[in-house]
């Protein structure tokens, strides 16, 4: 991963939406970016949440 920036909030029926866009690094060292709908991480990842 490369970078990862985006929001979270909560939808009126409570719901936690993420509206998320990513720019990934590939073995063939490409890199592939846009809206991220779902994603397996290995083995860990560090994320900072800011509230604002």
């Amino acid at each position: 991963m490369i970078s990862l920036l985006g929001n979270v909030c909560r939808a009126e029926d409570g719901a936690i939406l993420l509206h998320a866009h990513a720019s990934l690094g590939l073995p063939d060292f490409t890199l592939r970016g846009g809206h991220l709908f779902r994603a397996v991480i290995r083995p860990t990842c560090g994320l900072k949440l800011w509230r604002l």
